[in-house]
C-alpha cells in the first residue's frame, strides 16, 4: 500500500516531508492550520518514549508521538486511560485528568472541570464505562482546542484499547 506524503512549507521556502499520512487521516489542507495533536495524529499528545510501541507509531516530533492515522492516537489515548483505571485504580475524571496533565505543566483544575462538565459526571466520581468515549472525545477537545473526529472513529479506536 502505498503512503501519501504531508509536505511543509518552511519560511525559506523549502518542503520537508514531516510523516506519512495514514488511512483515516484528516485532508492535509485541515492539518496545516491544526494543533499539533492533530497534526501528528496525536490528539491525546502523548508524550513518545522509546519503551512505549504503540500500534501506529511512526516517530516523535522531538517531544510528542506520531501515529500513522488518527485511529492510533486515539487507541493510545484510549489505551492509557484503560491503563490508568485497571493499573493505578484512577477511576473519576480528577482522578485520571492529575495524572494526564499534571499540574507541574497545566492547570489541572481548569481540565478537570472542562472535561467533568463535558462528559456530565462529577469530578469525584467514577466515570462509567458507558462514558469513556466521551472523556476520550473531551480530553481531545480539552488537549488540542477542538474535537475534529468522528463519534465512529473514536469508538471504533476506543473498542480496540479495551481488547487487547
Amino acid at each position: 500500500m502505498s503512503k501519501t506524503l504531508l509536505f511543509l512549507g518552511l519560511a525559506s521556502g523549502l518542503a520537508v516531508m514531516a510523516r506519512p499520512v495514514g488511512a483515516g487521516s484528516l485532508p492535509a489542507d485541515v492539518l496545516m492550520g491544526s494543533p499539533r495533536g492533530v497534526r501528528n495524529n496525536n490528539p491525546g499528545n502523548i508524550e513518545y518514549s522509546p519503551v512505549n510501541e504503540w500500534q501506529g507509531q511512526t516517530g516523535t516530533d522531538g517531544r510528542y508521538s506520531i501515529f500513522s492515522s488518527p485511529f492510533y492516537g486515539i487507541r493510545a489515548l484510549a489505551r492509557l486511560i484503560f491503563n490508568y483505571r485497571t493499573i493505578y485504580g484512577l477511576r473519576s475524571v480528577a482522578g485520571i485528568v492529575s495524572r494526564w496533565a499534571p499540574a507541574f505543566e497545566n492547570d489541572t483544575q481548569a481540565y478537570i472541570a472542562a472535561v467533568s462538565s463535558s462528559i456530565g459526571v462529577e469530578p469525584y466520581s467514577a466515570v462509567p464505562d458507558g462514558k469513556v468515549v466521551e472523556l476520550v472525545a473531551a480530553i481531545i477537545h480539552h488537549e488540542n482546542g477542538q474535537q475534529p473526529y468522528s463519534g465512529r472513529l473514536i469508538r471504533r479506536a476506543v473498542r480496540a484499547a479495551g481488547n487487547e
